[in-house]
């Protein structure tokens, strides 16, 4: 039986060898074997095959069965994977805490110290999870100015700001006429007013923290917002807001 190289090449990324993806592999078409007959089966060299079976064997893929000679079966790829995936689970989270407990101690008496107020964020991946960011962490108000170029990627928002709205938190959003369809949708149990147009868009939250779209490119790696945690650009932004607030269409 002949396996795609897909496979082949996906095994080798979950950790597997040459020769214990040679030696999983004729066990799965020929069934239980023994270790001289997997060998000849595999071409995985005789003085190889118990060190390969062995291996196989803690990474959870084969099971011995004790006997005269020992017979190996190939356990479920299914559970094999599942196996996996709770050893990269448990390594990730020894790497967090281990990552965490030494450096975030200096990083609190250091880093925050020495960050300046203002950052320019660079592509769209890192544009949004400022936006997620300075949404979820939200805790009064909340203004949002949705430019055209947004318009189709604001439905990743909603969640988080039906659960802000849920808690209380007042939220406006103000839309172009150019996506009001979509949008007026989307946020239709929010307030929410619209504008013959808008030059760029962004965000302000609890007039501390403020995000300012730069370019018409953000679902580009061309894109460009500020960032800020800087009271005076957060105040100046939150008048300007009210200002087009004041002056858009009320739905």
């Amino acid at each position: 039986m002949d396996f795609s190289e897909k496979t082949i090449k996906a095994m080798s990324e979950f950790g597997l060898t040459g020769y214990e993806i040679k030696t999983y592999l004729t066990l799965l078409e020929f069934g239980a074997r023994t270790a001289s007959e997997i060998s000849e089966s595999s071409t995985v060299p005789y003085s190889k095959i118990y060190d390969v079976l062995n291996n196989l064997e803690t990474k959870g893929w084969v099971e011995i069965q004790q006997s005269r000679p020992n017979k190996f079966y190939p356990k479920s790829p299914s559970s094999a994977l599942e196996i996996i995936k709770l050893e990269s689970e448990m390594r990730k989270k020894r790497n967090e805490k281990q990552v965490i407990d030494e450096l975030q101690p200096v990083y609190d008496k250091k880093g925050v110290r020495e960050r300046p107020d203002i950052w320019i964020v660079k592509g769209q991946h890192n544009i949004l999870n400022k936006i997620k960011e300075a949404i979820k962490n939200c805790e009064e108000e909340l203004l949002i100015a949705i430019p055209p170029v947004l318009a189709e990627l604001t439905s990743l928002f909603l969640p988080t700001l039906k659960n802000l709205k849920n808690k209380g938190i007042n939220i406006k959003i103000l839309i172009t006429r150019e996506n009001s369809e979509h949008n007026l949708k989307l946020f239709k149990d929010f307030k929410i007013r619209v504008r013959d147009n808008m030059y760029g868009g962004g965000l302000i939250s609890d007039s501390k923290q403020v995000i300012l779209l730069l370019s018409e490119e953000t679902e580009t790696d061309s894109g460009a917002a500020i960032w800020a945690e800087h009271t005076g650009l957060s105040l100046r932004s939150k008048n300007y807001f009210n200002y087009l607030w004041d002056d858009s269409q009320e739905q």
